[in-house]
C-alpha cells in the first residue's frame, strides 16, 4: 500500500512538474494519490473482512470510545510529539544559526528518514504479531533477537557512513563538505543505534505499554533542545551535535529500563555475546580507518570503502557465528525459496 501511495504521489509530481504545472498541481498530486490510497483501503478492508454492518453499532459504541480514549488517544499523543520534534529542532538551528544550517540539517534528517521507512516496513509485522501473542517469554526472546540482529546488521552500515560520507557530500554537494559530513554522521549513525535498532521494543511498547512511547518522546525533544538553548554561544553548531547524540542516548537508556522492566531483558547481555560483538566492531572500525587514511580519490572511496567493508562484515557474521542457520530458519520455513538461499550462506 504504501508502495503504491509512494509510486502514484512521486510520479504525478514528477508529470505535472515536468509540463509546467504550478504549485495547485503539485496539490492536485497529493489529492489524487490520497483518494487512490483511501479506495484501496476501503477495497482491501471489505476482501479482508467483508461488507461493511451498522447493526450492533450501539453496543459497542461507548466500548469503541474507551478504547481510543485509552489507548488509541495515546498513540496520537506519541506520533505527535514525533512530528513536533523535527520542526521544533529547525527552529531553533535557525534561530541560532541561520537558516543555511537548517538546510545542513535537512540533508541528515532526510538520509535518516530514508532508514526509518525501511525499516519499518520491515519490522512493521511485529505490530499485529505482539497484538496477538500472550507468550510473554517468547514476546521478551523475539524483541532482544531482533534488536541484536539489528544492531550487528547496523554497524556496518554504521562503519561505512562513518568513513564515506565525507566522499560522498564531495561528490555530491561540494560545499561545506565538513559540516555536511559531519551533521550526517551524528543524525544518521546516531538513529541507526539509538532508535532504529531499538524498533522492536517500541512496537511491543505501542502494542501493551503506549505511554511509555509518548514519555520517550518527550526524553528525547529535552534532551535535544536544552543543549542547543544553554550551550549555543560558547560551542555553536557543535551544541546541536551535543543535542542530537543526548537524544538518542536518553532514548537508548529509556528503552532498556522499558524492556528489562517489562520483559527482563537486555540486548547482548550474555558476556560471550558482547565480547564477539566488541571484536566485530573494533575490526571493522579498524578497517574503515585503514582504508580512509590512504588517501584515495572520493570516487574511488565510494566504491572501495562500501565494497570493502560490506565484504569484511558478511565474513565476521560468518565465522564469528552471530547469525547462523537456525536463526533464519526461526523465522522462515525450511522450505522457503529465501530461507534456503540465506541458509547456503551461514553455518
Amino acid at each position: 500500500m504504501q508502495f503504491v501511495y509512494s509510486v502514484i504521489y512521486w510520479s504525478l509530481i514528477l508529470l505535472f512538474v515536468s509540463v509546467g504545472g504550478g504549485l495547485e498541481w503539485v496539490g492536485v498530486a497529493v489529492l489524487t494519490a490520497a483518494v487512490v490510497w483511501f479506495v484501496m483501503t476501503v477495497w482491501l478492508a471489505r476482501k479482508a473482512w467483508g461488507r461493511f454492518e451498522s447493526r450492533g453499532i450501539r453496543a459497542y459504541f461507548m466500548l469503541s470510545v474507551k478504547k481510543q480514549l485509552g489507548y488509541g488517544l495515546k498513540v496520537y499523543l506519541s506520533g505527535l510529539l514525533g512530528l513536533f520534534t523535527e520542526p521544533l529542532i529547525k527552529v531553533l538551528i535557525a534561530n541560532f544559526f541561520g537558516v543555511t544550517y537548517v538546510g545542513f540539517v535537512d540533508i541528515g534528517l532526510r538520509i535518516r528518514n530514508q532508514f526509518t521507512r525501511i525499516l519499518k516496513a520491515a519490522v512493521w509485522p511485529l505490530f499485529q504479531y505482539f497484538s496477538e501473542l500472550s507468550d510473554k517469554e517468547k514476546a521478551a526472546f523475539l524483541v532482544k533477537d531482533v534488536q541484536e540482529k539489528l544492531i550487528i546488521a547496523f554497524i556496518p552500515v554504521s562503519v561505512i557512513l562513518l568513513f564515506a560520507s565525507h566522499a560522498l557530500v564531495t561528490l555530491w554537494i561540494g560545499e561545506n563538505v565538513d559540516v555536511i559530513t559531519q551533521t550526517i554522521i551524528v543524525i544518521t549513525i546516531g538513529s541507526l543505534i539509538g532508535q532504529l535498532a531499538l524498533e522492536p521494543i517500541g512496537i511491543y511498547l505501542g502494542v501493551h505499554h503506549p505511554m511509555r512511547l509518548f514519555y520517550n518522546q518527550i526524553f528525547m525533544i529535552v534532551a535535544i533542545t536544552l543543549p542547543v538553548l544553554l550551550l549555543h554561544e560558547r560551542f555553536g553548531f557543535f551544541s546541536v551535535y551535543a543535542g542530537f547524540i543526548l537524544s538518542y542516548l536518553a532514548s537508548i537508556i529509556h528503552m532498556m529500563f522499558c524492556e528489562k522492566f517489562y520483559l527482563g531483558n537486555i540486548v547482548f547481555s550474555e558476556s560471550r555475546k558482547l565480547s564477539t560483538l566488541s571484536v566485530y566492531l573494533f575490526v571493522l572500525f579498524s578497517a574503515g580507518y585503514l582504508l580512509s587514511i590512504l588517501h584515495l580519490s572520493p570516487e574511488i572511496s565510494l566504491i572501495i570503502i562500501p565494497a570493502a567493508l560490506s565484504i569484511l562484515a558478511f565474513v565476521l557474521i560468518k565465522e564469528q557465528k552471530l547469525i547462523q542457520k537456525s536463526d533464519i530458519y526461526y523465522y522462515l520455513e525450511k522450505d522457503h525459496v529465501i530461507a534456503r538461499k540465506l541458509a547456503s550462506l551461514f553455518k
